[in-house]
């Protein structure tokens, strides 16, 4: 039997706040579990805010593409704040001491710049 997603949303809700406790009575975590933890506390964290801004906005449907659809708006919107406070950080930053993140950052742009010169190429040709 498949429990209902609003319940499992109050019973994980009710977890996270035992974990919350659990956390800051801890005196050592494994640092791997805890990076993981946020990452997919994020993840979650960051759907769950779209879907919740969508239905707010009365875009609901029986679609789940255009959830899909409003969420990678919502990933390009703030891509393009972060991409300029980045911008703007990297300007009066000592660098140096960033040189990996740098270049991982900038292998990655350089791949997504790529993606995106085809989609816009694809976008073209189906507008024509």
């Amino acid at each position: 039997m498949t429990i209902p997603t609003n319940t499992r949303l109050q019973n994980i809700t009710d977890e996270l706040r035992e974990i919350k406790l659990l956390i800051e009575s801890e005196k050592e975590i494994d640092l791997a579990a805890l990076d993981h933890f946020r990452d997919a506390l994020n993840e979650a964290r960051l759907v769950s805010w779209v879907v919740s801004e969508w239905l707010h906005a009365g875009q609901s449907s029986s679609n789940p593409g255009s959830v899909v659809h409003y969420f990678a708006n919502e990933r390009l919107r703030r891509f393009s704040t972060m991409a300029k406070e980045i911008d703007a950080e990297l300007a009066n930053l000592d660098v140096t001491a960033l040189n990996n993140e740098l270049k991982n950052a900038f292998e990655l742009v350089e791949a997504l710049c790529l993606r995106l010169r085809g989609r816009l190429e694809m976008a073209a040709r189906a507008a024509s």
